[in-house]
This record gives C-alpha cells, structure tokens and sequence, in this order.
C-alpha cells in the first residue's frame, strides 16, 4: 500500500470516529475528502490538500488547501483557502439554500459561523452580497459584510416573484 494510500486510509479513519461523537451544535457528521493529510495530534490540527471537501449534513466547504483543528477529539473550527473557496448551504427550500465564495473562509463549528475573507460574495435566491469580508451565521440566518479599507459592499436584492 502506497504512503498516500495509507494516509486517505487513517484520515477516512479518524474522520469515521470523530463523526460518530456528537462534536458540535449541528448534529451531522462531518465528512472529509481531500488528495493528501498531514496529522499533528498533539496540536489538534490535521491539513487537508488537493481538491478538499468537506461536508456536514447540507453544508459543503471546498477548498485547495483546508486545515481543522481539533480540542479534545472535537472538530472546533476549519480554514479553508483557495482561489476560490466555496460553501454552500442545500436547503429543502430552494429559496433558503445559498451559495458562497472567497479568497478564505473560516467555519467555527461550535458557533455556527462562517467568515469569508477577499472578494467574498454571497448569493441566494433572494440576493447577493459582495463584499471584501462577510460573516454568515448559520443559526439565525444573519449576515454581516465589511468593504475593508477601500472596498464597499455591494447588495442586489431580487424583487418577490408574483
């Protein structure tokens, strides 16, 4: 068995375990795919590269390079960077789904809060929202966006369809 054999291997391991302990406010386990994996357990921190996905229930995170930390054998928060890194949330509701993409975005699992960072964009069925950097909170549905220092934040929303 070659070494990245043998390390998909561990890490589809790992992530069976750690998805069977209830590791956060969204009872879904947490699914990740990626070309390689690098484990540091003592640190808590696994980096995912190549063609990362990360999926928990209908929220998928995609990135090129995607680092998760763990405490005490818990998922607590995943970075992601690409060029760009998506995240999507597949509602029931097509109105309620939304798709998101950004230089960098940040999933803090326990908060349900994802931070999109450069040329971050948010679109739904009702509106889409630039900005430099956008926090959506999964909870409650709220977003905040920030133009950055020279940036503004550009919202288009769609009219109610009769």
């Amino acid at each position: 068995m070659t070494m990245l054999k043998t390390q998909l291997l561990i890490a589809s391991l790992i992530v069976y375990l750690m998805s069977a302990v209830p590791c956060c406010a969204l009872a879904a386990p947490i699914e990740l795919a990626a070309d390689e994996v690098e484990f540091d357990t003592k640190k808590g921190k696994s980096i995912y590269r190549g063609n990362v996905v990360i999926v928990q229930g209908n929220l998928r995170l995609t990135g090129d390079v995607v680092e998760v930390f763990t405490e005490d054998g818990e998922i607590v928060r995943i970075f992601a960077r690409a060029k760009p890194t998506t995240f999507s949330n597949q509602a029931k509701n097509e109105e309620e789904s939304l798709y998101a993409e950004a230089h960098t975005i940040e999933y803090d699992v326990k908060a349900q809060r994802i931070q999109l960072r450069g040329r971050a964009r948010v679109n739904s069925a009702q509106r889409s929202l630039r900005s430099h950097a956008i926090v959506y909170l999964l909870a409650t549905g709220e977003m905040f966006a920030d133009g950055g220092d020279k940036g503004r934040v550009r919202l288009i929303v769609n009219p109610d369809k009769p």
